[in-house]
């Protein structure tokens, strides 16, 4: 039995898969007809057929539908990152550029950007971390009273 293939599984790489991860979440929105679409991404009627024989592909959109009824925020989340994966790639192309076309300090905080949006700011996982510390401290305290009659 194959396992399924998640859509938001950070393991599974759709572009080795050869198909945009954004493709799926747009097709499950269903928010343009298939064909506007599969135009929108330069994907013609015979990759578009490659693709619907494809199981872990459609497995992929079934997910991602699935998604959408069973969250509310779903949608807001889908759009949201498909969005994020495109801006990551003018951000990679910004960062890359050279000095005279993009100041140190623009590429700093794009830099800066990618990593606490990745969740690898270690000042942010520091903070929650001590946070979660101090509260499990607290809920945890112990007090023994002995009382000795002399």
């Amino acid at each position: 039995m194959n396992a399924p293939v998640c859509y938001m599984d950070q393991t599974f790489n759709p572009a080795a898969a050869g198909w945009s991860p954004s493709l799926v979440i747009e097709l499950a929105l269903a928010q343009q007809s298939v064909r506007d679409i599969c135009q929108s991404y330069g994907v013609d009627r015979a990759e578009y057929e490659r693709l619907r024989a494809d199981s872990a592909f459609r497995r992929a959109v079934e997910e991602a539908v699935e998604t959408l009824k069973t969250d509310n925020s779903a949608s807001f989340r889908l759009k949201a990152r498909a969005q994020s994966e495109e801006l990551l790639k003018t951000s990679w192309e910004l960062i890359h550029k050279p000095l005279d076309e993009v100041s140190a300090s623009v590429k700093q905080q794009l830099i800066a950007m990618t990593i606490r949006c990745a969740g690898l700011d270690l000042s942010i996982e520091q903070r929650a971390r001590a946070s979660a510390t101090a509260q499990a401290a607290a809920l945890t305290a112990l007090q023994i009273n002995i009382h000795l009659n002399d």
